[in-house]
């Protein structure tokens, strides 16, 4: 029993699923644009035995790069896009279970909650409530119009993407109980722009007391360039005045194809600082906007950029020193020169490594202005293992690829031909992040320790078959940390 109604769903061996929950209304035709509004209630029974659709985007189901049918959305995309799915433990504990939120990624312009590889079903069989959600993406989720924010100035306007990710946090609040879940203990996950989210709902006072823990994968604040209100209100117009439209609200009775046919492929609305939803980016910049002090378990791939960087490994020597330059600025010269040495001449190696130090880099800026202000702990990871699959020596451990072995999923990719050691990898990563999700801390008797991050020391976990305690910070990141907080606006390949 939901408070709109009631829902059956499935019975999956040990394991219940409810999918195709509606949690907000359809926002479509004169709710385009505006806040999430609640869902009309219904009488009877309503049938929740398959995915609703998909937010609104362009669709490749056959995947591409090293992202292979189970990592992109499969099933049928539309505006009316905000519903959320469900797993839990057929068998009741003897308490309510741990609840676990999953933020999709795809650059705010692409995925969904019913990809393959975050089902929630074999976590749900480890004693917790998995939650997976849809919400607005690209212009239908991110446009910012100054007529838009006049319509609704207690939201600030725009950012409806994040505020549906609100509505959904809210009515896990109000319903998840009936699922067996605890509304007291909710951890907030999410991949790349999953991840971002995550950021964004642990700054936001809008999101304070919805969730009581968070995972942040691939997604550190310092290289997403977040655009302020203004310049989102201009791109805003541009778009508007390009449909020869006077106002979006013009654009409200417009099929969505013709609305989005001119737009390029790729990310082009994201969401911006309002001030309101979202007051401050990079949130460690602003002490007094680092939101909720929530234990955070953090991390990366060791090869984010092999799928998005068409120079990544290489052996051009400019575009090495590029990468550097945006990365370090004046100390680029002397990097270059310590790379090539550390690698010995090899130029791909010395690309990879310093691709790699730029992410560990954003991710230590974030977190030692966090541990400096919150008293909360942060662990992080650094995922070191390559899946087997189409060109694993080219892509290695790309940008997603730990995803399926903590969500428990390589079930999702059988073609892969993933190994008994990949599966104990599996098995093991799940466990650490099912401990975090019991209790804010991924450590449990007989696993490898975990610390968390100390300012003075920092150290991260390299997860791979043969799992260590590392030093996260090299020389040379932390001369790349110094860059970072001199010039907080990166550049990023996350999209």
């Amino acid at each position: 029993m939901t408070r709109a109604g009631d829902v059956e769903g499935l019975r999956l061996g040990e394991v219940e699923a409810f999918l195709g929950i509606p949690y907000a209304a359809a926002p479509v035709g004169p709710l385009r644009w505006r806040p999430p509004a609640p869902v009309a209630p219904w009488t009877g029974v309503r049938a929740a035995t398959q995915y609703g659709p998909s937010a609104w985007q362009a669709v490749m189901p056959e995947g591409f790069g090293p992202w292979t049918r189970e990592y992109v959305v499969q099933d049928e995309v539309s505006e009316d896009c905000l519903y959320l799915n469900v797993w839990t433990p057929a068998t009741r504990a003897a308490g309510p279970c741990p609840v676990l939120v999953w933020i999709h990624g795809g650059a705010f312009c692409q995925g969904s909650g019913s990809v393959p590889i975050y089902e929630g079903r074999a976590l749900a069989a480890q004693g917790v409530v998995v939650v997976t959600l849809n919400y607005r993406l690209g212009v239908l989720g991110f446009l910012s119009h100054p007529a838009l924010s006049q319509e609704d100035p207690a939201q600030g306007g725009g950012n409806f993407g994040l505020q549906d990710q609100l509505a959904a946090l809210r009515w896990i609040q109000d319903n998840i109980a009936a699922f067996g879940g605890n509304p007291g203990a909710v951890t907030l996950a999410g991949q790349s722009a999953g991840a971002l989210s995550v950021h964004m709902l642990v700054a936001s006072p809008r999101a304070r007391g919805l969730f009581h823990r968070a995972i942040a994968q691939s997604g550190p604040p310092t290289l997403a360039p977040i655009r302020n209100r203004a310049e989102a209100e201009a791109d805003g117009c541009a778009f508007v005045d390009s449909l020869q439209a006077a106002t979006p609200d013009a654009l409200r009775s417009w099929p969505v194809a013709a609305l989005t046919r001119t737009l390029a492929p790729g990310p082009r609305f994201m969401p911006m600082v309002d001030g309101v939803l979202l007051p401050a980016w990079p949130p460690q910049r602003s002490p007094q906007h680092l939101g909720s002090d929530v234990p955070m378990l953090v991390g990366q791939t060791a090869d984010e950029n092999s799928g998005l960087d068409p120079a990544y490994a290489g052996d051009d020597g400019t575009a090495l020193d590029a990468l550097l330059q945006r990365q370090a600025g004046s100390a680029a010269p002397a990097l270059a020169e310590a790379y090539r040495q550390a690698c010995a001449g090899d130029t791909g190696a010395a690309y990879h490594a310093a691709s790699r130090d730029a992410w560990l880099a954003a991710l230590w800026d974030w977190a030692s202005q966090r541990l400096g202000h919150t008293h909360s702990p942060v662990y992080a990871y650094h995922f070191d293992h390559a899946p087997p699959g189409p060109e694993t020596q080219r892509y290695g451990a790309f940008h997603t690829a730990e995803v399926p072995y903590v969500m428990s999923t390589l079930h999702a990719a059988p073609d892969r031909g993933y190994s008994s050691d990949d599966h104990a990898l599996s098995a093991l990563a799940s466990r650490y992040w099912l401990n975090f999700v019991r209790t804010g801390n991924p450590n449990s008797p007989g696993m490898p320790p975990w610390p968390a991050l100390d300012d003075r020391v920092p150290r991260m976990l390299r997860i791979a078959p043969d799992p260590t305690v590392e030093p996260m910070l090299s020389a040379a990141c932390r001369q790349i940390v110094d860059h970072q907080q001199r010039a907080p606006t990166l550049v990023t390949l996350l999209s």
